[in-house]
């Protein structure tokens, strides 16, 4: 299985492809996410994608830091979470 990633202003859109199928699909930020990543919900931008990795309290940052590595992980499990549909992990 492959996971292709299109990122864009206005959405981001995952291109699934395996042995038998290939699918596309949007990817939308729902509210508790949106909380917890301090975005705001709806389709994942480009924006959005950089304020999480890079912004202010991204996690880019903590990761590199030893010090806030571990302030990190509730971001990363959103990721996961975000980033990898269901169906796929």
């Amino acid at each position: 299985m492959a996971l292709i990633y299109f990122v864009g202003q206005a959405a981001t859109y995952l291109a699934v492809l395996s042995d038998s199928e290939a699918r596309l699909v949007i990817l939308e930020v729902d509210q508790k996410t949106a909380d917890a990543m301090g975005i705001a919900p709806g389709p994942l931008t480009y924006e959005a994608l950089n304020k999480v990795f890079l912004g202010d309290r991204g996690v880019l940052g903590k990761l590199a830091s030893p010090q806030s590595v571990d302030q990190a992980i509730p971001t990363l499990a959103e990721l996961y979470a975000l980033l990898i549909p269901e169906a796929e992990r």
